[in-house]
């Protein structure tokens, strides 16, 4: 009964949390079709030089998991054959990919190199969805450079709060959350971060800076049972690594009322001469001071201690940061409240308003 209950708990356990990391896997043959046994399989990747490594088993068969996004180059060798090298593999958040290797008769000295080649399509998998890498997240203009943003682009999904949302910032998960999945009511899609769980109810917990991820992987349809666990999209955030090189980047982004423009209805309530003339005063109601500023930093690196640990190629670290400031907020909201005779039942004033 210990055991069974042990097992029982452990797989629940297993259950809250998806692997944001991607697979590879297939066969190696030789030019007859026949499974190659024992062969060394190595798997590079190109932005830490992190090795894995895997040998075929009988049927041929390969396996490498746990691979972190980022572009690989794949080797195979065996001995009476060539060796087989290819490169540029992309591994994005989540993906199953598949790669058989036909390998040559030859010598282990002569090798085939594949290098030009089209994306691979995850075939292992129905999974439907859309990948945001780090170059996109850096390069669109986000709204307040909001991380979870980039779900509303996915197809199916439709944002149901206003766009350019002016508390859309850092700390605004309740905003970008509010988004429908193909049909679903908001508050049905799941977030995740690295794979583990940030949800706060119905709400994301978190949203990091955008220097700090990876890639945003926004699935819509035909999970498996990793991530089952929502009716609408599931919100991967993989976060950023560090490389054999230290990296880092600052930032501050600036915006006041200046730089935003009215939108029509502002407009119609400034030059409406019903509303009065348009003073200093005016203006400064309809479009009310606000400052706000976005800074931060993120700086990745290998972890090494002199004569102690050399962590080049397998070992790194990152840290990031990101602050907000808003110095001045001046709210311009037109608030009314009932008069004194509307508080004793008598509302005969509101009649000379007429059609307004």
């Amino acid at each position: 009964m210990k055991r069974l209950i042990t097992a029982v708990f452990l797989t629940a356990s297993a259950c809250f949390a998806q692997d944001s990391r991607g697979l590879i896997a297939g066969r190696v043959f030789d030019p007859g079709n026949a499974p190659v046994p024992g062969a060394n399989v190595d798997l590079v990747a190109a932005s830490t030089g992190v090795k894995l490594v895997a040998t075929t088993n009988e049927a041929g068969a390969y396996e490498i998991p746990y691979l972190s996004p980022d572009t690989y180059t794949l080797s195979v060798t065996s001995s009476g054959f060539k060796l087989y090298r290819r490169t540029s593999i992309e591994v994005r958040v989540g993906d199953r990919l598949t790669i058989d290797v036909p390998l040559e008769l030859g010598q282990i000295n002569e090798s085939v190199t594949v290098s030009e080649q089209v994306g691979l399509v995850d075939s292992s998998s129905a999974n439907l969805g859309q990948v945001t890498d780090t170059r996109r997240l850096t390069d669109l203009p986000l709204p307040a450079g909001n991380t979870l943003a980039v779900a509303e682009f996915a197809p199916g999904a439709i944002y149901l709060a206003q766009p350019n949302h002016p508390s859309l910032g850092i700390g605004a998960v309740e905003i970008v959350s509010n988004m429908s999945v193909n049909g679903t009511r908001s508050g049905n899609t799941e977030y995740t971060i690295d794979g583990a769980p940030s949800m706060s109810g119905t709400l994301p917990s978190y949203s990091p800076p955008t220097e700090m991820v990876a890639e945003v992987k926004v699935q819509t349809a035909t999970y498996d049972a990793s991530v089952a666990r929502v009716p609408g999209g599931n919100v991967n955030v993989v976060l950023r690594t560090g490389g054999n090189q230290i990296h880092g980047a600052i930032w501050e982004f600036h915006t006041d009322q200046h730089l935003e423009g009215l939108s029509l209805f502002q407009r119609q309530f400034l030059y409406n001469p019903a509303t009065g003339p348009v003073t200093d005063a005016k203006a400064l109601s309809v479009n009310p001071l606000n400052i706000l500023n976005r800074y931060g930093m993120i700086v990745t690196g290998p972890v090494v201690f002199p004569k102690l640990y050399n962590g080049h190629n397998r070992t790194f670290w990152s840290f990031g940061f990101e602050g907000l400031s808003r110095p001045v907020v001046t709210l311009g909201n037109a608030v009314t409240v009932p008069t004194l005779a509307e508080r004793t039942g008598d509302f005969s004033a509101l009649l000379r308003a007429g059609s307004n």
